[in-house]
């Protein structure tokens, strides 16, 4: 198929009379199908798997020997590591809106209460891996209204296994946490 594709681009080149050889092009398009595969990866299949609770299409966006950090509570290692932690009861019960009290944890799945927005990718692409990161802010209806709840960045090293791209590590920083519940007003003085 990659002769197949060289030598329609070898031809376009000459028609169009480029100064680009088909090496040069082909590389040019494996770049930008690169580029779009990862950009799929997280932007798309990541958030939507998470959000969407998908734990097992999740975990399988990580190499086999793929790392999901969590600074200050887990590295996980592996596909089956990090499903087995996200399949723990609990890890999804959202927090509770300032002022309510917090569910019961609930078995999995159920409908996802917080979109996870990523946004700014940038990453270095060398080969066969790439390195870089991107922005996540998390959202959540509050009293009818969107509220953001926590924003922060990923920090991740990406590998093509097989033709797909997958996160060979991927280090999640929270960098504004979720806001405080509101103060109780203060007492009244006693006379």
């Amino acid at each position: 198929m990659k002769s197949v594709l060289r030598a329609l681009i070898a031809f376009s080149c000459l028609l169009a009379g480029s100064a680009w050889s088909a090496d040069d092009l082909a590389a040019r398009l494996t770049a930008v199908q690169d580029r779009q595969a990862i950009d799929q990866l997280v932007l798309g299949d990541y958030p939507r798997a998470l959000d969407e609770q998908r734990l097992r299409d999740y975990a399988a966006l990580f190499t086999s020997d793929g790392q999901l950090v969590l600074p200050g509570l887990a590295t996980l290692k592996g596909p089956d590591a990090i499903y087995k932690f996200l399949s723990t009861p609990g890890v999804f019960d959202a927090a509770p809106a300032p002022g309510a009290p917090r569910r019961p944890p609930s078995p999995l799945p159920k409908p996802y209460e917080i979109p996870h927005i990523t946004s700014s990718p940038s990453y270095k692409v060398t080969g066969t891996t790439a390195s870089g990161g991107a922005y996540w802010t998390e959202v959540r209806m509050v009293d009818g209204k969107p509220q953001v709840i926590g924003s922060g960045h990923y920090v991740d090293e990406l590998r093509k296994v097989n033709g797909q791209w997958k996160f060979a590590k991927r280090t999640i920083l929270r960098d504004v946490p979720p806001p405080a519940p509101p103060a109780a007003p203060p007492a009244a003085a006693k006379p």
